[in-house]
């Protein structure tokens, strides 16, 4: 079996690609995945699976591109990775207006991974420069819940 390592190298360069099956392939059925920008929140594959379908639906795939920055891991499987993720929404998502304005954002994920699937992961970043990089100048005062 391969490490940890090259298995969260592996999700995170099919997520790089848009591929939303191979990137749940690295995934317990029951993985508990938060979106703390979003506010978003999905206990099993079947509900990320439609998240993130219909994420890169509204999305372009021609401009998306992600980046790994640096990527720590601790023998017992905790993982630390900053990234940066670049892309434009050719279409509204959740209370997010298409606007075709690409951006870029830097984030970090901070997880658990046992037995190369990943157990637990927390997606941070900040909204309000995606918002402002695609010219959207009202910043929710809450965060609405993600409707799929």
């Amino acid at each position: 079996m391969s490490s940890n390592e090259d298995q969260l190298r592996g999700y995170f360069h099919a997520y790089q690609h848009g591929d939303v099956d191979a990137s749940l392939e690295y995934m317990t059925d029951d993985v508990v995945y938060i979106d703390h920008a979003m506010g978003f929140r999905a206990t099993n594959k079947t509900y990320l699976r439609r998240a993130w379908n219909r994420y890169f639906e509204v999305a372009s795939n021609d401009d998306h591109s992600s980046e790994v920055h640096s990527l720590h891991l601790t023998p017992t499987g905790e993982y630390f990775v900053e990234w940066t993720e670049r892309n434009r929404l050719d279409r509204d998502w959740a209370f997010l207006r298409a606007t075709g304005t690409p951006y870029a954002v830097r984030g970090v994920s901070i997880g658990l991974i046992k037995d190369g699937l990943i157990v637990h992961n927390a997606d941070y970043y900040d909204l309000t420069s995606i918002l402002r990089q695609s010219g959207i100048d009202e910043v929710p005062k809450s965060i609405p819940t993600l409707e799929l």
